[in-house]
């Protein structure tokens, strides 16, 4: 819009000569970027902009208004905040009962938080212990260790490690950027999960970053119980919304509808 008074990025591949707009992995959201924030009205008039050659699609936003775009579905998908406006005394008090148990268990265990910049041990133990699960391609993993590479070098990302001696229980990787903390990815080991490393891990960053008028930015998860972690933190449910549209032509449609249910 205008002389890029406003741009919307458009991720897309192409796959059977098709157009495919999709959400990359390991971002949440798109949105209309500019120097000032855009209105619900604006947003409505970049997605409605979108050209007609993406006739498959999926892509979040912001839930600043649900806008009035016909040709999408578009679903409220929850993700968890953590305001970190207040003391560390404040914010804790609002951890679940099992949140502090866990954190005085690892205390119990001698457990230490130590920054880290071993991308290398970190890909290896999410790889082992999440990304399996997920089903990630090599391709993924060679994106996910660019990201946090390229946050490291930039001073806007932060590797932090849970550690019994010199075993490394539990892994998390954040950017810090102005007014926000995003959690990106992270994972422990058993080990690490009998002694509530990653709730320490969480409640060091907390502690450290507590009176600061930032935010916390979980992530959120559509598995129950990785939620329901955030929220024992002190997690708020908050939306965005997810857009879908499948226009694709009725026999690859029919095609692609079959592929899936074998997928599952």
């Amino acid at each position: 819009m205008g002389d890029y008074d406003f741009i919307m990025p458009i991720p897309y591949t192409v796959k059977k000569n098709q157009s495919v707009l999709y959400q990359p992995f390991f971002s949440q959201q798109l949105n209309v970027v500019g120097e000032n924030l855009p209105s619900a009205e604006l947003i409505n008039q970049f997605i409605s902009s979108i050209p007609e050659k993406f006739k498959l699609a999926q892509f979040n936003f912001p839930n600043h208004l649900i806008p009035n775009v016909s040709k999408y579905e578009i679903e409220e998908v929850f993700c968890q905040y953590l305001d970190l406006s207040g003391s560390h005394e404040e914010v804790s008090a609002k951890y679940s009962t099992n949140a502090k148990r866990q954190i005085k268990k690892a205390i119990k265990n001698e457990l230490k938080v130590t920054e880290s910049e071993d991308l290398g041990f970190f890909m290896r133990l999410f790889e082992e212990t999440v990304g399996f699960k997920l089903g990630l391609l090599k391709d993924n993993y060679s994106r996910l260790h660019k990201l946090m590479n390229v946050g490291l070098r930039l001073n806007k990302g932060r590797l932090l490690s849970v550690q019994k001696g010199d075993a490394v229980l539990a892994m998390g990787y954040f950017f810090i950027q102005n007014n926000r903390i995003t959690y990106l990815k992270g994972a422990s080991t058993l080990q690490g999960r009998d002694t509530g490393a990653m709730y320490f891990l969480m409640d060091s960053l907390i502690n450290e970053f507590s009176s600061t008028n930032r935010v916390l930015d979980f992530g959120g998860s559509k598995v129950s119980s990785v939620a329901e972690f955030y929220k024992k933190l002190g997690g708020v449910d908050k939306t965005y919304l997810s857009f879908s549209k499948n226009d694709l032509p009725y026999l690859i449609k029919k095609a692609k509808g079959i592929r899936d249910r074998f997928k599952k």
